[in-house]
């Protein structure tokens, strides 16, 4: 006695299928942004080369600062609002 017939598909088969459908699309939008924000931080703007200048000169770009406080005091205010 067979459970499935000749050319039909099986759970295992859809699970797999979802599987990597699911993996596809996070390596497609959100693994490889991420990587090319992280490629993008250590180069030089004008050359391209390997530097770290954008890390060191982070502590005195205002704009950049605020930029990453901001969502600080955005998110408790936001949470505080849902309560």
């Amino acid at each position: 006695m067979r459970l499935l017939e000749r050319g039909q598909k099986g759970p295992a088969a859809v699970g797999l299928f979802l599987f990597l459908f699911l993996l596809l699309f996070l390596l497609l939008f959100l693994a490889i942004p991420v990587v090319r924000v992280i490629v993008v931080a250590f180069q030089d703007p004008s050359s391209g080369a390997f530097t770290l200048v954008n890390f060191v000169d982070y502590p005195w770009r205002w704009k950049m600062r605020r930029r990453t406080w901001a969502p600080t005091r955005v998110g408790p205010s936001g949470a505080s609002w849902c309560r």
